[in-house]
C-alpha cells in the first residue's frame, strides 16, 4: 500500500475526525513514535549524554568507596 492508497482507506473507513478514527490514528502515533526514529543528531547527543552520565557514575561510586 502507498500513502495514497492509505489516505484513500482512511477516509473510506475510519477518518481522523471520527471517534474511531481519531483512537486509531493515536495508536499508530504511539506505535510508530519510538526514540528509535528520532533524527539522528538527537540520538547522537542522547548518546553522548548517557556516555556523560555513566562516567559521572562510575566516577561517583570510585570516589564513595562503596564498590
Amino acid at each position: 500500500m502507498n500513502r495514497n492508497e492509505a489516505i484513500s482507506t482512511i477516509e473510506a473507513l475510519y477518518p481522523p475526525d471520527t471517534e474511531t478514527g481519531e483512537k486509531l490514528l493515536q495508536q499508530a502515533k504511539n506505535d510508530c513514535n519510538s526514540w528509535k526514529n528520532l533524527p539522528d543528531e538527537i540520538l547522537l547527543r542522547y548518546a553522548d549524554l548517557c556516555q556523560q552520565e555513566e562516567t559521572r557514575q562510575t566516577n561517583k561510586i570510585l570516589h564513595s568507596g562503596k564498590w
